[in-house]
């Protein structure tokens, strides 16, 4: 289609064809079809709120996020005391590395309205990153009162106290004041309860609290058996294989039970399996080198890296 007389070009994605630079309808259908590239080309150089908030999505999927807090920063300079714009910017600068900021974004957008716990998990895990360990506590516990089976902020909250005082205890006691557990919760406290004090604690915790007929459940405890009892990480992880059977994490939780047990050539014929579906997964790739390695002395690794010296950063001696 021609672009005179105002009208856009189209571009194709997949069955749909979308407008092409400075549409906002076609950047939001490409962004929804994971192809945030695209959407930054048919945004252009839109200076609408909505075009920067769709540009700030883009840019966080493909990783950008200094770039993503520019064009959010720019979007509240336009439309200041946006709550949500404001949350999304604290969480570009926490992922940017840049948290001072992040702490100063996250409470303007809680004093501008922002009542979502996932604003304050983003104020607490910035805070403790600057070190203040108290304001980062309560910002969980408040994330926490708005949601209480928040998983994500039960996990950072109790790995922020085991942090402080190695007291496994007081660390798991909310989540161990609300057993029974619901699954999601239950899977979290083992894995956290094997961060703590070892996989073997966290998968006894697993199957007394959960049912491993569960295929999330059961792909948690394969996981956590596997460090210890390969035997009973396979058990798990073919109840996930029947209920998913070519999920690439059911595949690879099946490959490491067999490496364990030393059955190679199935564990490398799994993880084949599952890089059909996920190409670069690292543990997938390193399943396989590892079987192959075992199966035939090849160390293939000595042509899959390069060692090289790496300047010192500015202001490191």
């Amino acid at each position: 289609m021609s672009t005179a007389h105002g009208r856009c070009a189209r571009v194709a994605i997949g069955e749909a064809r979308l407008p092409a630079h400075g549409d906002e309808a076609g950047a939001r259908a490409a962004l929804s079809q994971g192809r945030p590239d695209l959407a930054l080309t048919l945004i252009g150089d839109l200076d609408t709120v909505a075009a920067l908030k769709l540009k700030g999505a883009a840019l966080r999927a493909q990783g950008l996020h200094d770039a993503a807090a520019t064009a959010l920063s720019r979007a509240l300079e336009i439309e200041p005391g946006n709550a949500v714009t404001g949350h999304n910017l604290a969480a570009a600068l926490g992922d940017a590395g840049r948290h001072a900021a992040a702490v100063k974004a996250a409470k303007a957008a809680i004093a501008s309205g922002a009542r979502a716990p996932e604003t304050r998990l983003v104020l607490g895990r910035a805070l403790a990153t600057t070190g203040d360990l108290d304001g980062a506590l309560d910002a969980f516990d408040e994330a926490l009162e708005a949601r209480p089976d928040y998983a994500d902020a039960h996990r950072d909250r109790a790995q922020l106290i085991w942090m402080r005082t190695g007291d496994a205890d007081k660390a798991l006691e909310r989540l161990n004041a609300m057993r029974p557990l619901p699954p999601a919760l239950a899977v979290l406290a083992a894995r956290v309860t094997g961060d703590m004090l070892g996989a073997q604690a966290g998968h006894r915790r697993l199957v007394a609290e959960a049912s491993w007929d569960d295929p999330l459940t059961a792909l948690a405890a394969s996981d956590l058996a596997a460090g210890f009892d390969p035997e009973q990480a396979l058990a798990h992880a073919l109840v996930a294989r029947r209920a998913a059977p070519d999920h690439p994490v059911a595949l690879i939780a099946e490959a490491t039970a067999r490496l364990g047990l030393g059955q190679t050539a199935e564990a490398r014929t799994l993880a084949e399996r599952a890089l059909i579906h996920t190409p670069y997964d690292q543990h997938a790739l390193a399943l396989r080198q590892t079987a192959i390695r075992i199966e035939t002395g090849d160390d293939q690794a000595s042509r899959l890296a390069v060692a090289q010296d790496i300047k010192t950063p500015e202001g490191w001696t």
